[in-house]
């Protein structure tokens, strides 16, 4: 038996999680609130927080898109990650 590597396990989670929202892989996704952005990954992350996700956005690790209103909008393209 294989063990997934942390990358696998995560695509899989992913495509668990799109799954369950009705999604599918060849349809966009649609883009997280910074809270919703939280929940998901304190699943993988017990320490996450919305403080730690501004923090790494002050650090220009992300970037989400902003509403008129001012508030976050995630996406996968949000990452800036190697």
């Amino acid at each position: 038996m294989a063990i997934a590597t942390t990358e696998e396990g995560a695509r899989g989670r992913r495509e668990a999680e799109h799954r369950r929202a009705g999604d599918s892989p060849s349809r966009p996704r649609k883009a997280l609130t910074i809270g919703a952005v939280a929940k998901i990954l304190s699943q993988e992350f017990d320490d996450i927080s919305i403080s730690k996700i501004r923090y790494l956005e002050d650090q220009k690790l992300l970037t989400p898109r902003r509403t008129q209103g001012g508030y976050r909008l995630y996406s996968q393209g949000s990452c800036r990650c190697a």
